[in-house]
């Protein structure tokens, strides 16, 4: 089963498989160039939900913000507008983050993700959960 590491939080290590951390995101909404997954490929996606993940299934359904349309300028409205976001309910309405900005469906094998990449947001994970918060520092190479 592959692993995407170990990481310590409050003293604790944790180790998590690659399942169990898509199970840990499903069922909220998670703000667009915050969670990227960077597959063996090179190639990443920005998640926006995790659907249902069967225990024994290969491949995992996701939600995925496309931000192929966007440039850099679009980038920097979609983070400028982010920062005045409130609620991810606010989300939905992807009109209002940017025009351009849309989303689609990603079927992945799981054997294929190199790494799930936490940028930091004030709306995830969870909001009212301070305690939950996790800063993670990535880069891109």
């Amino acid at each position: 089963m592959s692993r995407l590491g170990s990481l310590s939080y409050k003293g604790q290590s944790m180790s998590l498989s690659v399942r169990e951390y898509l199970r840990r995101t499903q069922g909220q909404t998670i703000p667009p160039l915050v969670l990227e997954l960077i597959l063996r490929s090179g190639k990443s996606f920005y998640i926006k939900s995790v659907f249902p993940v069967d225990e024994k299934a290969e491949m995992v359904p996701l939600r995925v913000w496309d931000v192929r349309a966007l440039t850099q300028a679009d980038l920097d409205t979609v983070l400028r507008r982010l920062s005045a976001v409130v609620s991810r309910e606010e989300l939905e309405n992807i009109e209002k983050l940017h025009p351009k900005l849309d989303q689609g469906n990603l079927w992945v094998l799981l054997s294929e993700i190199e790494a799930i990449v936490e940028w930091h947001s004030d709306l995830w994970p969870g909001v009212d959960r301070p305690e939950a918060r996790q800063v993670v520092v990535g880069f891109r190479s």
